[in-house]
């Protein structure tokens, strides 16, 4: 599993570049269930399809 630190001012598109690269994204801010799922199984939050 890897990892990407995107640094910099609000508003420059760092979430917009992101998205743009990624394979698949993920929105832990969209619902307390997944912050919770994520803390205990990262891996089930992982499955399914991707993008590309």
């Amino acid at each position: 599993m890897g990892a990407v630190l995107i640094e910099g001012a609000r508003g420059c598109g760092k979430t917009s570049t992101g998205l743009e690269h990624s394979r698949n994204s993920l929105r832990l801010d969209s619902s307390p269930q997944l912050i919770e799922l994520a803390s205990l199984n990262p891996a089930e939050l992982l499955k399914g399809s991707r993008r590309g």
